[in-house]
């Protein structure tokens, strides 16, 4: 009888069970091309394997400690309620040992079959009310949809009810769904901490730097073309001018040529009468006059033709010609400008690469220096001071012919010398091209501007010019000092050592001289900005000794450079000229030692280059380009050009 009921009861729970499931689902491979029957799913990969392929799978040595879970006939996928454990259950994490549940209360529909089964496990269901939770649409299994889930499966870290114990997963250890979830939720607020401070912290600080460089890069780039149009609107107006100057000659020439032509005209007009009214008078007194009358007047008429004036001698004007300027496309580029880049934007989190891998120039490995060309463009004598202007051309002036200032191209091409009334001490170029002349014996800053056209910008007296840098803002900064002793020693507590700031207008800005009552400078020789903004001087502290000097935007000192101290020199560090490149590098030439050093923008040592004296003959200034090219001029008057920066 009993028999039978079970029996019955077994048929009841099998019909009830097929009119609920789903068909049976048939697993593939997940490698395979051919659907080749899946005998394993790996946990970690969520994939399906075959017997060959999971070998090949866990030859692997990053998938070696893959587990994997045996596909039975009857199993069916439940990844979507299965718990990751793995890291709850091991025993760094886990402080009490699982507790195994090994009783519970049993269902009295499945009672014949639990205990004709009782001998090879036990099985036993829980009761759990899962309906008035918010996990009462999950208490149901996947596989056995007629079943609630009641436990947890440790080993397979999967959430089981009774009949999926029965079938997979016998003698295994379980715990309580929700000492599951305890031991879950500890795990999730530990592993949880760092990526709360990570978004916080690193994040949001990011994306904040983000918006705020987004909203000044729009800002700069609006700058920057209202600059375009200015420089537009200012070559327009020095065209105009140009132009109006020319033609302006032209019509006083020509008014002055018309005023010729109309005198001229009139010389001609009264010869004309004069030489009409002798004709006229004496083929009258051939033709009517008795041959008496005419021989009594032989004197008179012989003497007016005689009077007439034949040396006449007329100068025709010419009109003027206009021979038109070379415009090619390169000129007319380093006449109006061009855009600079930076190196590389910045980084909102030491982390990221916030760019690609676009080309750029960057320092060569191979080659600290190679040499282009060579050409003398003095007379044997020093070049004393260069500045570049664009990436063709550079201006310069030598020791020997310090009232010239000459225009020498990268080809070796050298224009002719623009004669000045004065010395010139440092030269610096402003974007929209105009030449700044430092004139040390009148006292004074000059500029030349693009129409030729000399004005003094600003007057130092009572004290000298010495170095000259134009900035980006335009402003200009200027080295000035009472004296130049030949023995620095001699600097008197009253003497002048200053870096003066001058406005686009010549009114001075701010001068530099002092931090806290100590002298910031012992005789400051030349200046430069570097791409960031920030002032580099050369200090002479010496005749044959000196120092860099870098300030921040700010006007702080950010480092003081007296010369590499890893490497050994032969002499002291004699700096006589500096500059700064658009890839963040500080520049600067080394006489005793016949050097060149490359600094970055924190004062490090990048490159230290010894060159020959056969070379170049003690280097005396430099000046560099946008496209990795360095001018040198020597001591004896010959400009080298070299490259220092490769394009990787």
């Amino acid at each position: 009888m009993m028999s039978a009921l079970s029996e019955r009861s077994e048929k009841s729970d099998s019909a009830n069970s097929s009119q609920i499931r789903t068909p049976k689902p048939v697993y593939v491979c997940s490698v395979c091309t051919d659907e080749v029957k899946a005998k394993y799913l790996c946990q970690p990969c969520k994939k399906y394997f075959c017997e060959k392929c999971k070998s090949s799978h866990t030859s692997n040595a990053q998938n070696a400690k893959h587990k994997f879970t045996e596909i039975l006939e009857t199993e069916s996928e439940t990844p979507d309620l299965s718990l990751d454990l793995a890291k709850v259950s091991s025993p760094e994490i886990q402080k009490t040992p699982p507790r195994v549940v090994t009783s519970v209360t049993s269902s009295p529909k499945n009672t014949s079959r639990s205990t004709g089964r009782a001998k090879n496990h036990n099985d036993h269901t829980v009761h759990m009310d899962y309906g008035n939770t918010p996990r009462g649409k999950y208490s149901k299994c996947q596989r056995h949809p007629t079943k609630d889930i009641q436990l947890h499966c440790v080993e397979c870290n999967k959430i089981v009810c009774s009949e999926c114990i029965v079938e997979v997963h016998q003698r295994h250890q379980f715990v309580s769904i929700e000492e599951a979830g305890t031991r879950l939720k500890g795990h999730f607020h530990t592993i949880l901490a760092p990526v709360k401070t990570f978004y916080h912290d690193e994040l949001e600080t990011a994306y904040n730097n983000l918006e705020v460089a987004e909203e000044q890069y729009s800002v700069k780039t609006e700058q920057t073309i209202d600059d375009i149009h200015k420089r537009a609107s200012q070559l327009h107006e020095d065209i105009d001018r140009i132009r109006d100057s020319i033609i302006s000659s032209i019509e006083t020439k020509q008014k002055q040529d018309m005023d010729e032509f109309v005198t001229t005209k009139e010389v001609l007009s009264d010869r004309l009468a004069q030489t009409g009214d002798v004709i006229s008078r004496v083929e009258n007194a051939i033709e009517n006059d008795n041959d008496t009358s005419m021989l009594r007047a032989e004197h008179d008429f012989t003497t007016l033709i005689t009077n007439v004036d034949r040396n006449l001698t007329l100068r025709e004007p010419k009109p003027a010609r206009f021979a038109a300027g070379l415009s090619t496309e390169e000129r007319v580029k380093d006449l109006f400008g061009n855009t600079v880049q930076a190196d590389e934007p910045d980084n909102t989190m030491a982390t990221w690469r916030m760019r690609g891998d676009e080309d750029k120039l960057e320092i060569s490995k191979d080659l600290d220096l190679s040499r282009v060309l060579s050409v003398p463009v003095g007379d044997g004598q020093p070049i004393h001071t260069m500045v570049a202007l664009g990436h063709a051309e550079v201006w310069f002036s030598t020791l020997s012919n310090s009232k010239q200032a000459q225009l020498f191209g990268i080809d070796g091409r050298i224009e002719k010398p623009l004669e000045l009334e004065f010395s010139v001490k440092d030269l610096s170029v402003s974007r929209p091209g105009d030449l700044f002349l430092s004139c040390f014996d009148t006292r004074c800053v000059k500029r030349i501007r693009l129409n030729g056209t000399v004005e003094t910008f600003y007057n130092t007296s009572p004290l000298h010019p010495l170095g000259i840098h134009v900035l980006r803002s335009g402003s200009v900064i200027v080295c000035v000092v009472d004296q130049i002793s030949v023995n620095m020693k001699q600097m008197k507590p009253y003497s002048k050592r200053q870096l003066v700031k001058v406005s686009k207008t010549g009114k001075v800005i701010k001068r530099m001289a002092y931090n806290l009552d100590l002298r910031l400078f012992t005789l400051p020789f030349k200046v430069n900005e570097t791409v960031d903004e920030e002032i580099v001087v050369l200090d002479k502290s010496s005749k044959d000794k000196g120092r860099l000097i870098m300030f921040t935007r700010n006007e702080q000192v950010k480092f003081v450079y007296n010369g590499p101290q890893s490497i050994r020199t032969e002499y002291p560090f004699c700096p006589m000229d500096l500059v700064c490149d658009n890839f963040g590098h500080t520049i600067v030439v080394d006489s005793n030692n016949n050097a060149i050093h490359m600094l970055d923008k924190f004062g490090k040592v990048l490159r230290f280059h010894q060159i020959g004296r056969d070379w170049i003959d003690i280097p005396w200034s430099v000046a560099v380009d946008n496209r990795g090219l360095m001018l040198v001029g020597d001591s004896a008057g010959t400009m080298h050009i070299l490259r220092y920066l490769l394009s990787s």
